[in-house]
Protein backbone atom coordinates (compact mmCIF):
# COMPACT_ATOMS: atom_id res chain seq x y z
CA UNK A 1 0.00 0.00 0.00
CA UNK A 2 2.92 2.57 0.61
CA UNK A 3 4.02 1.93 -3.32
CA UNK A 4 0.63 2.66 -4.35
CA UNK A 5 0.16 5.91 -2.52
CA UNK A 6 3.70 6.72 -3.34
CA UNK A 7 2.50 6.73 -6.92
CA UNK A 8 -0.55 8.00 -6.62
CA UNK A 9 -0.46 11.23 -8.21
CA UNK A 10 -3.14 13.85 -8.94
CA UNK A 11 -3.43 15.12 -12.44
CA UNK A 12 -0.22 16.85 -14.73
CA UNK A 13 1.44 19.82 -14.54
CA UNK A 14 3.65 21.84 -17.59
CA UNK A 15 5.90 22.62 -14.61
CA UNK A 16 6.17 18.21 -13.53
CA UNK A 17 5.46 17.03 -17.00
CA UNK A 18 8.36 14.49 -16.98
CA UNK A 19 7.56 13.58 -13.33
CA UNK A 20 3.50 13.24 -13.87
CA UNK A 21 3.79 11.06 -16.77
CA UNK A 22 5.47 8.33 -15.17
CA UNK A 23 4.39 8.75 -12.03
CA UNK A 24 7.23 10.17 -9.86
CA UNK A 25 6.69 12.76 -7.31
CA UNK A 26 7.23 16.43 -7.88
CA UNK A 27 7.11 19.66 -6.36
CA UNK A 28 9.55 18.90 -3.32
CA UNK A 29 7.36 16.28 -2.61
CA UNK A 30 8.47 12.99 -1.23
CA UNK A 31 7.53 9.58 -1.17
CA UNK A 32 5.54 9.85 2.51
CA UNK A 33 3.48 12.87 1.15
CA UNK A 34 0.64 13.79 -0.89
CA UNK A 35 -0.09 16.87 -2.39
CA UNK A 36 -3.75 18.28 -2.25
CA UNK A 37 -5.07 21.38 -4.54
CA UNK A 38 -7.18 23.60 -2.81
CA UNK A 39 -10.59 24.59 -5.04
CA UNK A 40 -11.20 27.63 -3.41
CA UNK A 41 -7.72 28.63 -3.36
CA UNK A 42 -6.72 26.92 -6.93
CA UNK A 43 -3.59 26.11 -5.88
CA UNK A 44 -1.70 23.25 -3.98
CA UNK A 45 -0.92 23.37 -0.51
CA UNK A 46 2.13 22.08 1.17
CA UNK A 47 3.02 18.81 1.07
CA UNK A 48 0.91 16.72 4.10
CA UNK A 49 1.48 13.25 5.46
CA UNK A 50 0.33 10.74 2.82
CA UNK A 51 -0.71 8.52 6.00
CA UNK A 52 -3.84 11.23 7.08
CA UNK A 53 -5.46 11.00 3.51
CA UNK A 54 -4.73 7.02 3.27
CA UNK A 55 -7.36 6.69 5.37
CA UNK A 56 -10.33 8.14 3.44
CA UNK A 57 -8.70 8.15 -0.14
CA UNK A 58 -7.00 4.30 0.02
CA UNK A 59 -10.23 2.79 -1.98
CA UNK A 60 -9.54 5.65 -5.11
CA UNK A 61 -5.54 4.85 -4.92
CA UNK A 62 -6.46 0.61 -5.27
CA UNK A 63 -9.35 1.87 -8.08
CA UNK A 64 -6.41 3.61 -9.82
CA UNK A 65 -4.41 0.80 -9.69
CA UNK A 66 -6.76 -1.83 -10.98
CA UNK A 67 -7.52 0.50 -14.21
CA UNK A 68 -4.31 -0.47 -14.82
CA UNK A 69 -4.84 -4.60 -14.60
CA UNK A 70 -8.50 -4.15 -16.59
CA UNK A 71 -6.92 -2.75 -19.69
CA UNK A 72 -4.91 -5.38 -19.80
CA UNK A 73 -7.44 -7.99 -19.36
CA UNK A 74 -9.51 -5.90 -21.84
CA UNK A 75 -7.07 -5.73 -24.73
CA UNK A 76 -6.67 -9.57 -24.29
CA UNK A 77 -10.36 -10.45 -24.53
CA UNK A 78 -11.42 -11.34 -27.99
CA UNK A 79 -13.19 -8.78 -29.81
CA UNK A 80 -16.59 -10.40 -29.54
CA UNK A 81 -16.55 -10.60 -26.02
CA UNK A 82 -15.47 -6.71 -25.60
CA UNK A 83 -19.09 -5.95 -27.64
CA UNK A 84 -20.96 -8.01 -25.77
CA UNK A 85 -19.78 -6.76 -22.27
CA UNK A 86 -17.89 -3.30 -22.39
CA UNK A 87 -16.90 -3.42 -19.03
CA UNK A 88 -14.13 -5.66 -18.28
CA UNK A 89 -14.96 -7.73 -15.79
CA UNK A 90 -18.84 -7.55 -15.89
CA UNK A 91 -19.98 -6.49 -12.33
CA UNK A 92 -17.12 -8.48 -10.38
CA UNK A 93 -15.49 -6.57 -7.66
CA UNK A 94 -12.30 -5.44 -8.19
CA UNK A 95 -9.40 -6.93 -5.80
CA UNK A 96 -8.36 -5.08 -3.00
CA UNK A 97 -11.79 -2.35 -3.23
CA UNK A 98 -14.19 -3.43 -1.07
CA UNK A 99 -17.38 -5.44 -2.09
CA UNK A 100 -20.20 -2.94 -1.39
CA UNK A 101 -18.95 -1.49 -5.05
CA UNK A 102 -20.13 -2.87 -8.06
CA UNK A 103 -19.06 -2.42 -11.86
CA UNK A 104 -21.57 -0.40 -14.29
CA UNK A 105 -22.36 -2.89 -16.77
CA UNK A 106 -22.72 -1.47 -20.02
CA UNK A 107 -20.82 1.52 -19.70
CA UNK A 108 -19.02 2.60 -21.81
CA UNK A 109 -21.13 1.88 -24.47
CA UNK A 110 -20.19 -0.57 -27.13
CA UNK A 111 -19.95 2.35 -29.62
CA UNK A 112 -18.25 4.59 -27.71
CA UNK A 113 -15.55 1.73 -26.34
CA UNK A 114 -15.07 1.43 -30.57
CA UNK A 115 -14.53 5.14 -30.33
CA UNK A 116 -12.14 5.13 -27.36
CA UNK A 117 -10.03 2.17 -28.75
CA UNK A 118 -7.61 3.85 -31.65
CA UNK A 119 -7.00 6.60 -28.96
CA UNK A 120 -5.89 3.89 -26.24
CA UNK A 121 -8.83 5.47 -24.13
CA UNK A 122 -10.41 3.09 -20.94
CA UNK A 123 -12.17 3.73 -18.05
CA UNK A 124 -14.26 2.10 -16.16
CA UNK A 125 -16.99 3.34 -13.62
CA UNK A 126 -18.20 1.81 -9.95
CA UNK A 127 -20.74 2.63 -7.80
CA UNK A 128 -21.28 2.09 -3.63
CA UNK A 129 -25.37 2.00 -2.91
CA UNK A 130 -24.50 1.49 0.38
CA UNK A 131 -24.34 5.01 2.27
CA UNK A 132 -22.85 7.15 1.53
CA UNK A 133 -23.84 6.85 -1.80
CA UNK A 134 -21.12 7.18 -4.60
CA UNK A 135 -19.98 6.80 -8.12
CA UNK A 136 -16.46 6.39 -8.92
CA UNK A 137 -15.72 7.24 -12.89
CA UNK A 138 -11.64 5.24 -13.33
CA UNK A 139 -9.65 5.94 -15.95
CA UNK A 140 -6.25 4.38 -16.89
CA UNK A 141 -3.03 5.97 -16.67
CA UNK A 142 0.02 6.16 -19.09
CA UNK A 143 0.44 2.48 -20.65
CA UNK A 144 4.29 2.89 -21.81
CA UNK A 145 3.67 0.83 -24.60
CA UNK A 146 0.38 2.56 -26.15
CA UNK A 147 1.58 5.68 -28.75
CA UNK A 148 -1.16 7.16 -27.97
CA UNK A 149 -0.64 7.58 -24.69
CA UNK A 150 2.13 9.54 -24.84
CA UNK A 151 0.52 11.50 -27.57
CA UNK A 152 -2.14 12.28 -24.59
CA UNK A 153 0.83 13.64 -22.37
CA UNK A 154 2.31 16.00 -25.25
CA UNK A 155 -1.03 17.17 -26.03
CA UNK A 156 0.48 20.63 -24.47
CA UNK A 157 2.31 20.93 -27.75
CA UNK A 158 0.15 18.47 -29.93
CA UNK A 159 -3.31 20.38 -29.18
CA UNK A 160 -2.26 23.30 -31.97
CA UNK A 161 -2.41 21.09 -34.45
CA UNK A 162 -5.86 21.50 -36.50
CA UNK A 163 -7.65 18.59 -36.24
CA UNK A 164 -5.70 16.87 -33.23
CA UNK A 165 -8.17 14.53 -31.30
CA UNK A 166 -6.84 12.36 -28.64
CA UNK A 167 -8.26 11.01 -25.08
CA UNK A 168 -8.76 14.21 -23.45
CA UNK A 169 -11.16 15.58 -26.23
CA UNK A 170 -12.81 12.07 -26.22
CA UNK A 171 -13.34 12.44 -22.55
CA UNK A 172 -14.58 15.94 -22.40
CA UNK A 173 -16.73 15.28 -26.33
CA UNK A 174 -17.66 12.19 -25.85
CA UNK A 175 -17.25 10.28 -22.25
CA UNK A 176 -19.36 13.84 -20.21
CA UNK A 177 -21.91 13.14 -22.40
CA UNK A 178 -22.76 9.53 -22.50
CA UNK A 179 -22.45 9.61 -18.61
CA UNK A 180 -24.84 12.23 -18.27
CA UNK A 181 -27.13 9.74 -20.27
CA UNK A 182 -26.75 7.28 -18.31
CA UNK A 183 -27.88 8.95 -15.05
CA UNK A 184 -31.10 10.73 -16.84
CA UNK A 185 -31.97 7.88 -18.60
CA UNK A 186 -32.41 6.04 -15.59
CA UNK A 187 -35.26 7.89 -13.49
CA UNK A 188 -35.95 5.16 -11.14
CA UNK A 189 -32.75 5.20 -10.21
CA UNK A 190 -30.84 8.93 -9.98
CA UNK A 191 -32.96 11.94 -9.88
CA UNK A 192 -31.13 14.36 -12.06
CA UNK A 193 -31.94 18.03 -11.88
CA UNK A 194 -30.65 21.56 -13.24
CA UNK A 195 -31.12 22.94 -10.38
CA UNK A 196 -29.56 20.49 -7.81
CA UNK A 197 -26.14 20.61 -7.85
CA UNK A 198 -25.75 17.28 -5.69
CA UNK A 199 -27.14 14.02 -7.61
CA UNK A 200 -29.45 12.30 -5.99
CA UNK A 201 -30.94 8.80 -5.66
CA UNK A 202 -34.58 8.01 -6.43
CA UNK A 203 -35.10 7.85 -2.82
CA UNK A 204 -33.86 11.72 -2.18
CA UNK A 205 -30.47 10.38 -0.85
CA UNK A 206 -27.45 12.49 -2.76
CA UNK A 207 -24.80 10.56 -4.50
CA UNK A 208 -21.50 11.77 -5.00
CA UNK A 209 -19.23 11.74 -7.97
CA UNK A 210 -16.12 11.50 -8.11
CA UNK A 211 -12.91 10.92 -11.08
CA UNK A 212 -10.14 8.71 -10.15
CA UNK A 213 -6.75 8.32 -11.69
CA UNK A 214 -3.31 8.35 -11.88
CA UNK A 215 -0.31 9.70 -14.28
CA UNK A 216 -2.25 10.34 -17.45
CA UNK A 217 -5.53 8.56 -15.39
CA UNK A 218 -5.08 11.93 -13.06
CA UNK A 219 -5.05 14.06 -15.67
CA UNK A 220 -8.08 12.44 -17.76
CA UNK A 221 -10.04 12.67 -14.13
CA UNK A 222 -9.60 16.14 -13.72
CA UNK A 223 -10.42 17.34 -17.44
CA UNK A 224 -13.73 15.04 -16.84
CA UNK A 225 -14.46 16.82 -13.76
CA UNK A 226 -13.96 20.41 -15.58
CA UNK A 227 -15.98 19.27 -18.83
CA UNK A 228 -18.67 17.42 -16.88
CA UNK A 229 -21.70 19.70 -18.35
CA UNK A 230 -25.63 19.72 -17.65
CA UNK A 231 -27.83 20.54 -20.68
CA UNK A 232 -28.84 23.42 -21.44
CA UNK A 233 -25.02 24.16 -20.19
CA UNK A 234 -26.52 27.08 -18.17
CA UNK A 235 -27.64 24.43 -15.77
CA UNK A 236 -26.48 24.25 -12.63
CA UNK A 237 -27.03 20.42 -12.42
CA UNK A 238 -24.79 17.53 -10.47
CA UNK A 239 -21.16 18.00 -10.56
CA UNK A 240 -17.72 15.95 -10.47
Amino acid sequence: MARLWENFTVGTSIVGFAAAISGCTSFGQDSSEVLIRDPQKGRYENPTEASVSARTQWQYAAMADYAYEAARRKANAPDKADAANPSPCGSSVPPRVPDEWKMWDGFPSAQLVAQMKPSGLFLLVLERESQPREIAVIFEGTDFAEMPDWEANARWFLRFVPGYEDQYTLTARLVAEEFHQRLASAPNRYTVSPNDEVLRHSSGDPIRIVSVGHSLGGGLAQHFAYTFKQMPATAKGPRV
